[in-house]
């Protein structure tokens, strides 16, 4: 497997890029729009893989959704 071992930073930096770069997806989560969620988690996984150099396993596609949803939840909170 080429690329590196994924690291909660990455997780954090590809979360945070992706969220900053698509407001309009994140306010459509908040409203519960259809595909919402879909777009931010998929765009979160390639900004993942493009930090790490390589595809991610199952297991870390689910924790970067994991921390994606908490980030959200966090993010609703607050507005």
């Amino acid at each position: 497997m080429a690329g590196r071992k994924l690291e909660a930073a990455d997780i954090d930096a590809a979360i945070r890029e992706t969220l900053n770069a698509h407001v309009s997806k994140v306010l459509a989560w908040q409203r519960n729009e259809a595909g919402s969620w879909g777009f931010l988690a998929g765009n979160a996984v390639l900004a993942c893989k493009q930090h790490i150099g390589r595809s991610l396993t199952d297991t870390e596609r689910r924790m970067v959704w994991n921390v994606l949803w908490q980030q959200l939840q966090v993010r609703a909170y607050r507005m």
